[in-house]
């Protein structure tokens, strides 16, 4: 596995995992990667925590009115502007 993974309080390994399926894979295989991490790492106190974390989406801009709006987010100043000059997004 890929996902990104912390150590907590010197014997606690908690995954971080980016949807439920993940985590009900994990929670599956769980009892044999314990058995063999406790073996490996000799630490029989071992546990193994999971949590979702929401992955930041980001938003794709495919139209001129998409890519128009974007900006005017980041800058308010450009709706002012179309409006003054009379200009249309869509070309």
């Amino acid at each position: 596995m890929s996902q990104p993974y912390t150590l907590e309080q010197g014997n606690t390994i908690v995954i971080s995992l980016s949807s439920p399926a993940l985590q009900a894979k994990v929670e599956q295989l769980k009892p044999d990667l314990m058995t063999f991490l406790r073996q490996q790492l000799l630490c029989p106190t071992l546990s193994l925590e999971t949590q979702i974390v929401k992955e930041s989406v980001e938003r794709k801009l495919y139209t001129d009115q998409d890519k128009f709006n974007h900006l005017a987010e980041k800058y308010p100043m450009l709706r002012e502007l179309q409006q003054r000059l009379g200009l249309d997004v869509d070309l």
